[in-house]
């Protein structure tokens, strides 16, 4: 084993200068690269998205966006192509005037870098990382900054913006179902204005009422029957010439003994039935007396107590028989009012569903307002999600780009594992005999002895 490290070690040693040659050509074109790359400073800033600041149950935002989702929404427009190329006119990064958009975004994207993560597992909290690299430590610092108060100005506006909208949304649909809420309570009192008279809140008094018409009805017209009876009688008696009126006096003689043989005797008894058809007779003949009156003594009978009696009788029966079609008239509205009072209780009943339909909703759109309401107040204050700036954007001392050492490191190892290749290379195709086993393998032979090839200083 000695004997094997030493064999290649003076391989080595006798291939040194051209293995520091090769170290030497490739470390330098490893500087000398080093020093052609351009000078990167970078500059980085460190943001917390916190969650809401007040406890859950007390209020709530009405902004659903998790705190990773609104930093991956600010990241895509600040990385916008239109927004990109803005801060680059604004932060004075454009190289080459000849530059279009679409170039001065991918220069400044490729410059740029956003990454959100979670605090912690299982934490809502968003830790989100910015960095900047540019040619200059300031300017590097500058756009950092920008990008900082992009993020935090457009979080912010994205959480007031939809906090604002829900508000009006709510407060527009609060509004809508107000007038439709008072819409409907106004067609109730017009209908109920259109329809007094067939409410249902006075059908039991139509119904007594018109009970209390129709017994009227039947009294009145039995009453003016009685008057007309009695204006036949008075009429018929005057026409007799005399006083007690001798028809008269012979019907209640007739009546009266038909009340006594009824009591004795049945209705078919001959005396009953010859008594009723007396009654009939002289009934007949007053009336046929009295129209005879009527007829041949318009101006009066000639007995001034039956003029009289017959002109008190006369206004009672006008009297009557102006008010019987005046309380049939009442009947019949009457009437027409209860028979529609089924529909029109239908329809109040409907129209007060839909009332009390339209209320429900006006009253959830008012609590979901409250909460819209409380919910901006929360977003405008920062009390529900806000971003906190942990590390701002300092300046640069030292660039952070190239990493000559690093270049200048690994151009002396690629020299040293080139020149070490190129040395076992060399040996393998030079072919020399150098030890014993080489001599056995090129001449296939076995040597009895085999002498050593001394150094110079050996030899003498």
């Amino acid at each position: 084993m000695m004997k094997e490290a030493r064999f290649y070690l003076t391989i080595l040693m006798h291939r040194l200068p051209l293995i520091l040659l090769i170290a030497v050509l490739t470390t330098g074109a490893a500087v000398l690269y080093a020093l052609s790359l351009p000078r990167s400073y970078t500059s980085s800033a460190r943001l917390l998205v916190e969650a809401p600041q007040v406890t859950e149950g007390l209020s709530s935002s009405t902004v659903s966006t998790t705190p990773l989702a609104l930093m991956n929404m600010v990241q895509q427009k600040i990385m916008a192509r239109d927004n990109l190329v803005a801060m680059a006119r604004r932060q004075d990064l454009i190289p080459a005037e000849d530059l279009s958009d679409q170039q001065i975004a991918q220069m400044v994207a490729a410059a740029v870098s956003m990454r959100s993560v979670g605090a912690s597992t299982g934490d809502t909290n968003v830790i989100t990382t910015i960095t900047v690299n540019g040619d200059g430590a300031e300017k590097a610092a500058a756009v950092a900054q920008d990008i900082v108060d992009q993020v935090i100005g457009e979080s912010t506006r994205q959480r007031t913006a939809v906090a604002s909208g829900t508000m009006t949304f709510i407060q527009a649909e609060v509004d809508r179902l107000g007038a439709e809420l008072d819409r409907r309570g106004q067609e109730i009192i017009e209908f109920q204005g259109a329809n007094a008279a067939s409410l249902p809140d006075g059908l039991v008094y139509r119904e007594s009422r018109r009970a209390a018409l129709r017994t009227d009805l039947a009294s009145a017209r039995l009453s003016l029957e009685t008057l007309e009876s009695q204006e036949r009688s008075i009429m018929a008696i005057a026409q007799s010439g005399t006083d007690g009126g001798t028809l008269q006096t012979q019907l209640d003689e007739v009546r009266a003994d038909l009340s006594q043989a009824r009591l004795v005797f049945s209705e078919s008894n001959p005396r009953v039935t010859r008594l009723v058809a007396r009654e009939a007779q002289i009934t007949e003949q007053m009336q046929a007396a009295g129209a005879a009156e009527a007829t041949a003594m318009p101006e009066g009978t000639g007995n001034a107590l039956a003029d009289l009696q017959l002109a008190d009788l006369s206004r009672r029966r006008i009297a009557l028989q102006d008010q019987i079609p005046a309380i049939q008239q009442e009947i019949e509205t009457l009437t027409a009012a209860i028979d529609a009072t089924p529909a029109n209780a239908s329809a109040l009943a409907v129209m007060g569903r839909e009332l009390d339909a339209a209320q429900i909703r006006y009253n959830e759109a008012r609590a979901r307002l409250e909460l819209a309401q409380s919910g901006e107040r929360l977003e405008l204050s920062d009390q529900a999600q806000r971003v906190t700036v942990l590390e701002t954007p300092t300046v640069p001392a030292w660039p952070s780009k190239p990493a000559r050492k690093l270049i200048a490191a690994a151009g002396l190892a690629g020299g040293i594992g080139l020149a070490f290749a190129l040395v076992v290379l060399l040996e393998l195709l030079s072919g020399r005999v150098r030890r014993s086993g080489d001599l056995v393998n090129a001449l296939d032979i076995t040597p009895i002895v085999t002498v050593p090839l001394l150094p110079k200083r050996a030899r003498g």
